[in-house]
C-alpha cells in the first residue's frame, strides 16, 4: 500500500521473499482496495498513485508485471499493473486501486475472495476488463472490441494498428491496439481469430466500455 513505512522497512532488511516467475504464481486470498486517500502519493515503482488507474499493490509480484485478478464470487476478471507493495495485513493477498475494484465489481465489499495469477506477458492486456468465460453471451448486449496487444512503444502500436485497420488506445505507460467496435460477439470473434492467425495469440474479445 502507498507509503506504508512498515512494509518498506520489512522489504529493506532481513530476508526478501522469493520473486515469483512469470506464469508460475497462482494464489487465492482476499483483496481490498484503496482510493482517493492515497491519490498522488508515490508508489513503490516511483509513480504517483492514480485511484482511477488499473493498478495493484502486492508483496512479492515484480513491479511492472501484470496480474490477472478473478473475483471468485462472480468469475469476473481484470488485468492490473503491479506498481506498489502491500498489503501490510498478511491476511490480505492484494490491494487494488479503486478503478480496478470498480472494474472487478468488488468496490462495494470491504473484502473479496479472489484468485491472483501472474500474467507471463506484462504488456499483453494492461488495464482491460475481461468477461468471465461462463458469461461470454453477455457480449451480445452491447458493442464489443478486440484487444490485439499492448506496447510500451507508441510507434510499434501505431504500426500494428495501421496494418490491421485498428486504433491505438493509450493506457498509462502502454498503448493498446484494438479493433472495432463490433455490433455482435460473432463479428468480434471473427476479427479475433484473424489476429490470432497473424501471430497475436493474446488477442481477446472485450466489451467496449
Amino acid at each position: 500500500m502507498i507509503a506504508a513505512t512498515a512494509v518498506l522497512a520489512g522489504c529493506a532488511g532481513g530476508s526478501r521473499p522469493a520473486v515469483p516467475s512469470a506464469g508460475r504464481y497462482d494464489e487465492t486470498g482476499y483483496a481490498t482496495w484503496y482510493g482517493e486517500e492515497a491519490a498522488g502519493h508515490l508508489t513503490a515503482s516511483g509513480q504517483p498513485f492514480d485511484p482511477a488507474g488499473m493498478t495493484a499493490a502486492h508483496r512479492t509480484l515484480p513491479l511492472g508485471s501484470t496480474a490477472e485478478v478473478t473475483d471468485l464470487a462472480t468469475g469476473r476478471r481484470v488485468l492490473v499493473l503491479v506498481d506498489d507493495r502491500g498489503p501490510h495485513d498478511r491476511s490480505r493477498l492484494i490491494d487494488l486501486s479503486r478503478g480496478a475494484a470498480q472494474a472487478l465489481g468488488t468496490d462495494r465489499r470491504p473484502l473479496a475472495r479472489v484468485r491472483v495469477r501472474l500474467v507471463s506477458d506484462p504488456a499483453s492486456a494492461v488495464g482491460q476488463r475481461l468477461l468471465p468465460r461462463a458469461s461470454r453471451e453477455r457480449l451480445r448486449d452491447g458493442p464489443t472490441m478486440v484487444q490485439v496487444a499492448a506496447f510500451s512503444s507508441e510507434p510499434r502500436a501505431r504500426a500494428l494498428a495501421a496494418a490491421l485497420g485498428g486504433t491505438v488506445d493509450p493506457v498509462g505507460r502502454f498503448y493498446r491496439v484494438r479493433l472495432g467496435p463490433f455490433a455482435s460477439a460473432t463479428e468480434a470473434a471473427r476479427a479475433r481469430d484473424v489476429a490470432v492467425a497473424r501471430g497475436y495469440g493474446d488477442a481477446a474479445v472485450v466489451d467496449a466500455h
